[in-house]
């Protein structure tokens, strides 16, 4: 029987949902003297784990708005170093209002104007290279969840050989009762 193959443990026969009953889905053809049947290979904590991995990959996830360049996503995370290049623009400016009024290196000198400029586009430049790199690793991170969860389903299926009917096992009773009377008679 089904259940002495796998121990009497875990082995759940199915019902239509793993014949692809329900819209969009492939019909599997069953052969005729089989029935499917489910194993569970999780663990009710590992199966929520499962679950909870879905989660990560949705529309709505952070790791899918990184991958996709979710402007207010990337806002968020920026926001922080927005404050500490304000900070860093306006400790330059203190230094440099405290230099001799009409030196060059003064804020209405070209100094000034060169080195806030450079602060600024070194700025941008990083702000840009750490948005490429958080969606690159963002998507290489969604191709590794999604190849885990499809490679390793909970569940494992089976074709099980349906044992005799109620009517076959009785004609085989009847049979061998049968038999044996007649080794008395």
């Amino acid at each position: 029987m089904a259940n002495s193959m796998y121990g009497g443990t875990g082995l759940k026969p199915s019902g239509g949902d793993l014949r692809g009953n329900s819209a969009g889905q492939m019909k599997e053809k069953i052969p005729r003297g089989y029935s499917t049947a489910s194993l569970n290979k999780y663990t009710p904590e590992s199966m929520d784990l499962f679950k909870r991995l879905h989660g990560f990959l949705g529309p709505d996830s952070q790791l899918n708005k990184l991958a996709s360049g979710d402007e207010e996503t990337f806002r968020q995370i920026e926001a922080p170093a927005w404050r500490d290049f304000n900070r860093a623009q306006g400790a330059i400016g203190n230094r440099y209002a405290q230099l001799q009024p009409g030196a060059m290196s003064a804020q209405r000198g070209s100094g000034f104007a060169n080195r806030m400029n450079l602060h600024s586009q070194d700025f941008a430049e990083k702000l840009q290279a750490n948005r490429q790199a958080l969606s690159s690793q963002a998507l290489r991170d969604l191709f590794s969840m999604s190849s885990h969860l499809f490679q390793n389903q909970p569940f494992d299926k089976a074709l099980v050989e349906k044992g005799p009917s109620k009517f076959e096992k009785f004609m085989d009773y009847a049979l061998k009762t049968g038999e044996i009377a007649s080794k008395f008679a």
